[in-house]
């Protein structure tokens, strides 16, 4: 039996692609075309993700919930995609129930470019229970790592432009007021490096337009230049009783301050500071 699966606001999420400049027919072939490559999600939702065959789009299942939040939210979402137009959320393309199974795919842009490899990825929430990758996660070719790796790895932050860094934390404190008006909670940000110096071309490589589409420049604090790619990612959790639950728990053997679970307000917070403070920083230019 074949899946059989219909937009669950056709028009609406076409307007999203229109609005970004997705042709109906590219649009297709990355849905039709196959076969489509299974990604590792390091996240714990059990989702499964599915990286389409021209590289695009990712496709993600989600919970019944989640389609309902994606629903609730979709007039706030698509007014802060058009007022905000560069935006860290996710560009959602469609959602897709399947008729005769039991699950549902959600379309989204793909974040990271395909025409270079990254050498870093970090999927970042401000928290630093736990958040250490794994040692099956290190194992792997591309593995995912999370905050206290990201300290260890750039103890001193990555450094932007001050006028991209007052950009960017415009736009992400948007962006964050947004999940947080919807009580939402548990998202990230998944953020790609790339060290130009590895770069054969780097010389050539003076700017952003020299790279893929969506690189931001950057540099360590020893001046290697790098290349970032980045988005906010899973923004489909709700602070629920569930949660609640899970923050008092945690909260018992640890820091409540530090545990990933915060109600929303504490939450939006505490992320913005440890990107604004631990990840980038702005060139001290004086």
């Amino acid at each position: 039996m074949q899946a059989q699966f219909n937009s669950i606001m056709q028009t609406q999420f076409e307007s999203i692609r229109n609005l970004f400049g997705v042709q109906p027919g590219d649009y297709l072939v990355s849905l039709t075309d196959t076969p489509h490559e299974v990604l590792e999600n390091p996240g714990a939702s059990g989702s499964i993700l599915f990286l389409t065959e021209n590289k695009r789009c990712i496709m993600k299942t989600v919970q019944k919930k989640e389609k309902a939040l994606l629903t609730e939210l979709f007039q706030e979402y698509y007014n802060n995609l058009v007022q905000n137009p560069k935006t860290l959320l996710p560009k959602y393309f469609d959602c897709y129930p399947c008729k005769n199974r039991k699950i549902t795919l959600s379309v989204m842009n793909n974040i990271f470019p395909t025409s270079i490899q990254l050498h870093q990825k970090f999927d970042l929430k401000g928290s630093t229970y736990k958040r250490k990758v794994s040692k099956k996660e290190t194992s792997k070719k591309s593995p995912t790592y999370k905050d206290l790796d990201f300290m260890k790895k750039h103890p001193e932050g990555i450094f932007l432009e001050n006028k991209t860094y007052d950009t960017l934390f415009e736009t992400m404190e948007k962006d964050c007021k947004l999940l947080e008006s919807f009580k939402i909670i548990d998202y990230s940000l998944l953020l790609g490096v790339y060290f130009v110096r590895s770069d054969s071309t780097a010389l050539d490589r003076n700017d952003a337009n020299d790279f893929p589409s969506g690189a931001t420049l950057a540099w360590t604090k020893n001046g290697d230049r790098l290349a970032l790619y980045m988005g906010i990612i899973d923004i489909l959790q709700k602070y629920d009783a569930k949660k609640k639950m899970e923050h008092c728990l945690k909260s018992v053997i640890t820091d409540g301050k530090a545990v990933s679970v915060q109600n929303p307000k504490i939450y939006s917070e505490r992320f913005l500071e440890f990107i604004k403070t631990k990840v980038f920083k702005k060139i001290n230019t004086s």
